[in-house]
């Protein structure tokens, strides 16, 4: 079985690489921790970035609001880029708190999906608590945000105030802290696999080690073809390539013998991808529906192929015992013909999510699963010149997971503005969302599902945990 690869080490050789709460969470829930506590090697967190800034206005959408839908005396702030109830009574979701300074708008507003998100609908169910198990979290940021997309993304992989720049990221932190670093299982396969651009990385350390890739066959095949290494040598420099080499061989052969056959005829042991069939658990079944023609999609099957290695039917030795994954998907930064580019990527999202609920429901792994999204930041109240929307702040993201009570958390900012710099306003003084939700309250919460030490960081150390999980 493989060794750990950390950043450094992965990157190195291989060819084969593709806070405080601003204001309490608002849901009835469960407890803040999941059964057990320590460290917890079987469950899996599956991050999914969406790139370039979301739009969380035309994502969870607030339409009765005035400022959204327009009234005879409140123009709406998004003419051309609204959707009415009519287009969103089949992603209906209820009422959820909304957040004003401005005592006449109601502190409870009802909300949708948007329409394009329908596959999320069948995680959407609180008559059943059974199947509730998406959760909706409202005004997500952070204070002072800042609007650059790479510093931004920066933040929030680093987990830290927007002034910090620390040298390790979130995950990257935690992972390497000594309490959980001695419970490492020796049969980890990693600690994380991206299957996206590997600059954006929630890992980063050198103490933890991640796979960076496009697909899992191509990286067994390429890696395949490194001869073995004996690690060693008078130069750390040349000890520290030589582990990593061996270290990638060995990770190859664990998703060669998980994922892959030997064809027939080809010889045993063979270090040639192309003896080899990519053969993963099926996933073929009611709800799974990865577009086989979508990267990102096919990205997000990897992900649950990678998973199912470790179904029931599986032998221990032939598990990939990977936590964390993460996927990206660009092309929310829409400053201008926004609505049907949006509507084509939240549908992307929509479906590659209910896929992943579905395929590991299929082979009963969906109760140690915890998926996350994220964006750098959100978008303005009141669409632009072009007909799309510039850099904005808060943001709402999803949750969804086994191990989660389904419902809405934290609170939708308000929209009302009377004046610059007023403090009845709604927005802050740029005009933007102002958070309700600090993002590090996120990442406790996915911390918390893997039993990882949040409090003791020291950039996440005073972050809440939402209190989601059933």
């Amino acid at each position: 079985m493989a060794t750990t690869l950390s950043r450094r080490q992965f990157l190195a050789t291989t060819a084969a690489v593709g806070a405080s709460t601003l204001l309490p969470a608002t849901a009835t829930a469960g407890t803040n921790q999941p059964h057990g506590s320590g460290p917890r090697w079987d469950r899996f967190l599956i991050l999914i970035e969406l790139d370039g800034g979301n739009d969380g206005l035309n994502t969870v959408i607030p339409y009765d609001v005035a400022e959204y839908k327009g009234t005879g005396s409140v123009p709406s702030r998004r003419p051309n880029l609204k959707y009415g109830f009519s287009q969103l009574s089949a992603t209906y979701l209820g009422t959820a708190p909304y957040a004003t300074a401005n005592s006449a708008v109601s502190t409870t507003q009802p909300f949708a999906l948007h329409p394009s998100m329908t596959h999320l609908m069948s995680a959407w169910n609180p008559s059943n608590l059974d199947t509730h198990d998406l959760a909706i979290v409202l005004g997500v940021g952070y204070t002072n945000p800042n609007l650059s997309h790479f510093r931004s993304m920066d933040i929030w992989n680093g987990g830290c105030d927007p002034n910090a720049f620390p040298a390790n990221n979130w995950l990257g932190r935690l992972f390497a802290q000594p309490s959980v670093a001695s419970t490492k299982p020796a049969d980890l396969t990693a600690h994380g696999v991206l299957l996206s651009r590997y600059s954006s990385n929630p890992l980063r350390n050198a103490g933890v080690g991640y796979l960076a890739m496009s697909k899992p066959d191509e990286f067994v095949k390429r890696s395949l073809a490194m001869d073995d290494v004996v690690p060693g040598g008078a130069s750390p420099h040349l000890q520290h390539l030589l582990t990593t080499w061996h270290e990638v061989h060995s990770a190859s052969g664990s998703f060669r013998d998980s994922l892959m056959t030997l064809k027939v005829g080809a010889s045993p042991g063979s270090r040639s991808g192309v003896d080899y069939n990519y053969t993963p658990a099926a996933m073929t079944s009611a709800g799974i529906t990865f577009n086989p023609d979508n990267d990102f999609e096919l990205r997000c099957q990897s992900i649950a192929e990678i998973i199912a290695t470790n179904r029931a039917a599986v032998t221990d030795a032939l598990k990939l015992k990977i936590p964390v994954y993460k996927v990206q998907i660009g092309g929310f930064d829409n400053h201008s013909s926004q609505k049907a580019k949006h509507a084509e990527l939240l549908a992307q999202v929509s479906s590659a999510m209910a896929s992943l609920r579905a395929a590991l429901k299929l082979h009963g792994l969906w109760e140690r699963a915890l998926i996350m999204t994220y964006s750098e930041f959100g978008r303005r109240v009141e669409e632009n010149g072009s007909a799309g929307t510039d850099h904005g702040s808060a943001n709402c993201q999803f949750l969804m997971g086994g191990g989660i009570k389904g419902g809405f958390y934290g609170a939708q900012p308000g929209l009302w503005r009377q004046s610059w710099n007023s403090q009845t306003d709604d927005l802050d003084d740029r005009g933007n969302l102002k958070a309700t939700v600090d993002f590090r309250n996120l990442y406790a919460t996915a911390a918390t599902w893997l039993g990882l030490p949040y409090a003791s960081d020291p950039y996440m150390g005073s972050a809440t945990p939402l209190a989601c999980f059933a």
